[in-house]
């Protein structure tokens, strides 16, 4: 029986050395099959290496592990989940602000266009009107604490991670973010009351973008003038992502006859969104170097976020009493061993009553994807 368990010791450290290159599936199977042996081996013979949980939880940071350091033999980390990412920064505008204060962004008008001068007549006078919009960045933060003891007992190296999962949390932060900007019922509602050419109910499709296209290419500025405005960018949740192959590859499995290249052939660039709040629902967006539909504002000198760790702040002392030693960030702090992770992000947008994070409406097109064309 002994040697059944060295042979499992072996069978676990070589899979540790596999776990960054093994397939995901096949590893996950051997560290089943592995647990499972675990389980008969403890059922026949005297359980001298379990760890009581109540030892564990006598730490909070230890609390949180209990399935990891319950059982010093039987433990594994699987493969984490692959991550949905969004591309929101390929779409929305970015601004720098200096400080934490409001900074004011401006847009002047046109001016009218000329009229009939009679001779030695009066020359009508013009004025240039000029809107404006205020925003400013926040500060949003978490912070993580690991006990000295958690890190040592980490063979496996799964807690040293953590800092890693850390700047994933704040990915998603930022782009769940910045969907809420938009994809919210007030803006919805807002392009639906502007009329047509910003609002649409069709299902993606051809013929929908087609039309969606068209729809851009009708906007006009505040004095009636047309704007030289298109569709550069198509947002959609990712359960789209087949049906926007076949539209962007300019084909249409709809027809009936042989399929040929429709003019949506490379119109537009896919980005999925898996923060959409509905599977039906599309936007489209110009380019924001052109018209900066959503505007997301960073502070100068932090325009990504940053992850800081707190210094230690315990000397060790020489077996003849002298100190001199640097302290480690392993040994975590004086006065509780804890070691201490921070992520900060300080990022902002417009935050309008009825167009919320919208900079510019004549930049977007909503379609809320419930009818066909």
């Amino acid at each position: 029986m002994r040697q059944v368990m060295n042979l499992l010791v072996d069978v676990a450290a070589e899979l540790q050395k596999e776990a960054l290159g093994a397939n995901p599936e096949a590893y996950n199977q051997k560290v089943k099959a592995i647990r499972e042996a675990y389980e008969v081996l403890d059922r026949s013979m005297v359980n001298q290496d379990a760890v009581p949980s109540a030892t564990l939880r006598e730490a909070m940071v230890l609390a949180d592990f209990p399935l990891y350091f319950g059982h010093v033999l039987s433990r594994a980390f699987l493969k984490e989940y692959p991550e949905q990412e969004s591309s929101w920064k390929t779409y929305t505008f970015a601004d720098t602000v200096p400080d934490f204060r409001a900074v004011d962004r401006f847009r002047t008008d046109e001016m009218d266009t000329l009229v009939r001068r009679k001779e030695l007549g009066e020359v009508k006078q013009t004025s240039v009107s000029e809107s404006k919009i205020s925003y400013s960045v926040e500060e949003y933060a978490r912070g993580y604490t690991i006990s000295w003891r958690t890190l040592v007992d980490d063979d496996m190296g799964e807690i040293k991670k953590f800092p890693q999962k850390l700047a994933r949390t704040v990915g998603r932060f930022e782009a769940d973010y910045v969907n809420a900007l938009y994809d919210n019922a007030t803006v919805k509602a807002t392009l639906s009351g502007l009329g047509g050419n910003y609002y649409l109910d069709y299902a993606l499709s051809i013929n929908s973008l087609i039309h969606a296209y068209e729809r851009f290419a009708l906007r006009t500025d505040s004095k009636g003038n047309p704007i030289s405005v298109a569709p550069v960018y198509l947002v959609t949740n990712p359960v789209w992502k087949l049906k926007v192959q076949e539209i962007l590859g300019g084909v249409d499995t709809t027809l009936t006859m042989p399929a040929v290249p429709r003019v949506t052939k490379n119109l537009l660039q896919w980005i999925p969104d898996p923060y959409m709040s509905s599977t039906s629902e599309w936007f489209l967006f110009a380019n924001p170097g052109d018209i900066p539909a959503v505007t997301v504002a960073r502070m100068r000198g932090y325009e990504a976020p940053r992850m800081y760790m707190k210094a230690p702040d315990m000397v060790p002392i020489g077996s003849n009493g002298t100190g001199g030693g640097s302290p480690s960030w392993l040994t975590g702090s004086f006065a509780h061993g804890e070691i201490e992770f921070l992520v900060q992000d300080i990022i902002g947008a417009w935050n309008d009553a009825t167009y919320v994070g919208v900079t510019d409406y004549h930049g977007i097109l909503y379609s809320k994807g419930t009818s066909d064309l």
